[in-house]
């Protein structure tokens, strides 16, 4: 993910975010995709305008390599049957003004109801009050530590596989951009 395309800002030719999953609908193209470097100055203002609604527009840079052209008056110009997807870019001005951000959260946004969600599981699990206090508290620290979202996998650090598993799912969950 860029931003204004890689063109704009001194630094905007280094992405501003991955994808976690894209795919085609009815609507065109969704995706769920998380910021990073969120620690540098770009990264702070780029979220800051996302969350204010000011950067909410999308773009995509492709190479069409299949596409009819219109023949009469009231077809489209051109019909784009094959693309390569190039880049997706979080844009000030986009082409397609219906090409929107949906949604961007923070450690802010969290809601208290998304944490006993989690501690209510953890307790399911025959976890004392005192080890699912200890856990719930340590996905936020881990959390906050990596911005948005976690670049490390709990099972990587050791987490059992059951909890590793409800983790991903509330960090997946609490985390989409």
């Amino acid at each position: 993910m860029l931003l204004n395309h890689g063109g704009w800002e001194a630094d905007s030719d280094v992405p501003i975010g991955v994808f976690d999953s894209m795919e085609e609908d009815d609507t065109g193209l969704k995706f769920a995709a998380h910021l990073i470097a969120l620690d540098t100055d770009l990264g702070k203002r780029v979220h800051a305008a996302m969350k204010a609604g000011a950067l909410d527009g999308m773009s995509i840079g492709y190479r069409a390599r299949e596409f009819a052209l219109g023949t009469k008056p009231d077809e489209p110009r051109r019909t784009l049957k094959k693309l390569d997807l190039v880049e997706t870019s979080v844009v000030t001005f986009p082409m397609n003004t219906s090409a929107r951000i949906g949604m961007v959260k923070s450690m802010s946004d969290f809601e208290a109801e998304d944490w006993h969600e989690l501690d209510v599981i953890l307790r399911r699990k025959d976890l004392s009050r005192a080890e699912t206090a200890r856990a719930v508290s340590g996905v936020k620290e881990w959390l906050q530590r990596d911005a948005v979202r976690p670049d490390v996998d709990p099972c990587e650090k050791g987490v059992p596989d059951e909890l590793a598993e409800i983790f991903r799912h509330h960090v997946n969950h609490l985390t989409r951009t």
